[in-house]
């Protein structure tokens, strides 16, 4: 049997089919397809020493070897949304159902548990001077929880109310930010003081689909910041909390950016098929150019390529197309059929 490394790959869940679909975009084909046999909404990919773990909707850590098998696969809950990596061999794992947080030991295979008494979203680890911190957000308790790790497993707890529902969350260098779904709001949480700041813009009524804080865009400082319902994107200096707003084509869903300053912009409602590319000025502080590319047919999710920043990928849905389009040649120079392709996942 050939066994290849874990690296250097395009992972891409196809939903319907319950399965992993792998990209060796080297030699332009599709080395592997896995079949997981489980619910893969809003499944996520990490990547850990030799192996692959994908968390699914319905609640597996599933562990998938350099041989691209199912090496393991261990319930962690009945409804999970997302998770963090404690230690090498330590898992936290935010689940909506039953609500809180599942410690996984993937040496015993044993689940330790926080309950939590609400869905679980916006679970990070931030690891600074030798120091470990596990931190989460309470949706619908509208508190974030810190935790001081010690020996790989959360010890001394802390509580920060903020009295909104709290839908996701991102971690950028010493800050843990994080979205209010009544307020339209940000929160910035200082994980070296614990003070709270607050960003307020508004918000839409119309909303076709949640925006996704785990790829927001960075550049030099800057977060770019998918809006909630109104076709804007949020341009927030980090370090002043100043924000500028940057009118899109309809309501954001990701945002990304590459080394070279681009950012990519994906939608929901009438820009599905659409991506939009900008130009990001490091002299001048702001968005300096911007072109939209109707690309595909519902456009669930991109990347763009850490090697090639030129390069960036994406799952067109109702197309059954995995593709990628240079941003420079301005033309689409791949595709991969797979079926019902959704989330993207680079072991780069």
């Amino acid at each position: 049997m050939l066994i290849y490394f874990i690296f250097g790959f395009i992972w891409v869940v196809s939903r319907e089919t319950t399965s992993v679909f792998v990209i060796d975009h080297k030699e332009g084909k599709i080395i592997s397809r896995v079949n997981v046999g489980q619910d893969l909404r809003h499944a996520v990919i990490k990547f850990r020493g030799k192996n692959a773990f994908l968390l699914t909707r319905d609640g597996y850590i599933i562990s998938i070897s350099s041989d691209f098998l199912v090496a393991d696969k261990i319930k962690v809950g009945e409804s999970s949304i997302g998770f963090d990596f404690i230690c090498d061999d330590v898992i936290a794992v935010a689940n909506y159902q039953p609500g809180g947080v599942a410690i996984l030991n993937l040496k015993d295979k044993k689940t330790d548990f926080i309950d939590t008494n609400s869905r679980v979203v916006g679970i990070k680890v931030f690891e600074r001077n030798g120091k470990t911190k596990l931190i989460f957000s309470l949706m619908d308790r509208g508190e974030i929880h810190i935790y001081d790790v010690e020996n790989c497993l959360p010890k001394e707890l802390k509580k920060l109310s903020v009295g909104d529902v709290i839908f996701d969350a991102f971690l950028y260098s010493e800050k843990y930010i994080y979205g209010l779904w009544k307020r339209g709001d940000i929160g910035v949480l200082n994980l070296q003081d614990l003070s709270s700041h607050f960003i307020s813009y508004g918000r839409g009524e119309e909303l076709f689909k949640v925006p996704h804080f785990g790829s927001w865009a960075e550049i030099a400082g800057k977060i770019f910041i998918p809006n909630l319902g109104i076709p804007y994107i949020i341009q927030l200096d980090v370090s002043s909390l100043k924000y500028k707003k940057i009118e899109v084509c309809s309501s954001p869903v990701f945002v990304v950016s590459n080394v070279k300053n681009h950012l990519a912009v994906n939608y929901s409602g009438k820009c599905e098929d659409i991506i939009s590319l900008f130009r990001f000025s490091e002299s001048q502080g702001k968005i300096t150019g911007r072109k939209d590319f109707k690309l595909g047919r519902r456009i669930l999710h991109m990347r763009f390529f850490d090697k090639n920043p030129n390069l960036i990928i994406f799952s067109s849905y109702f197309e059954d197309r995995v593709k990628v389009f240079d941003i420079e040649a301005e033309k689409i120079v791949k595709e991969y059929e797979i079926p019902t392709p959704s989330g993207i996942f680079l072991s780069e």
